[in-house]
């Protein structure tokens, strides 16, 4: 038997720099909000639809569309979304529905077929009929997940929930020609085609890298 790997996972925590201008803030802290909004707006649209996620060529399509953000913030958020929901639907899976489902197969309330077919959605996450599943094993599969009592909350995004940013929306930058600090954030805003707004971070010197292990 092989010991399981230690994965180390380094992060870097910076914070805004005190004399950071207020009106920069402010724009980040409505990108959020309206990020916050549209990326509830993704988890809802997904449950609803029952989907445990989409693919990338699809999302665009698939997603409202949100008036508020650019194209490419639009896009994280869609992502931020699907992993989400997948992550909660695989652990819901793992740790309730399925000894649920075998308790409702024990007690002779579903059949082999259906037992499963459902442990086939829950293992794989599978989204349409196929093979052993079924349109009727979906639409059971889903009035069990989405059930309080059975699996307790849906997803949850709090007002504090991270941004997903990626080379197009974001960048971590240095400058040696600045007063306040060395280290640079900017970031797409909310005034789509403005130039992007540039902030003022510091490193945590106490616990500058901090070190998980999985």
């Amino acid at each position: 038997m092989s010991k399981k790997k230690s994965i180390k996972k380094k992060s870097r925590f910076l914070y805004l720099h005190p004399e950071a201008n207020e009106g920069k803030i402010a724009s980040l802290e409505a990108l959020q909000e309206a990020y916050t909004t549209y990326l509830k707006l993704c988890i809802e649209f997904m449950l609803s639809c029952h989907r445990f996620s989409v693919p990338l060529g699809e999302m665009l399509a698939f997603f409202l569309p949100s008036k508020a953000l650019s194209s490419q913030i639009v896009k994280n958020a869609q992502a931020h979304a699907i992993s989400i929901v997948s992550g909660w639907a695989a652990s819901k899976y793992t740790v309730k529905l399925k000894g649920f489902i075998q308790k409702l197969f024990k007690e002779g309330q579903i059949s082999e077929a259906t037992r499963a077919a459902l442990c086939i959605i829950g293992k794989r996450l599978v989204d349409k009929p196929s093979g052993k599943v079924t349109q009727e094993a979906l639409d059971l599969y889903w009035s069990f997940l989405l059930d309080a009592g059975v699996v307790g909350r849906t997803p949850q995004v709090s007002s504090r929930v991270g941004m997903r940013m990626s080379e197009m929306t974001a960048v971590l930058a240095t400058s040696e020609d600045t007063r306040l600090t060395t280290w640079w954030l900017g970031f797409a805003h909310l005034r789509i085609g403005k130039s992007w707004v540039q902030l003022p971070i510091v490193p945590n010197h106490v616990n500058d890298w901090s070190m998980v292990s999985n």
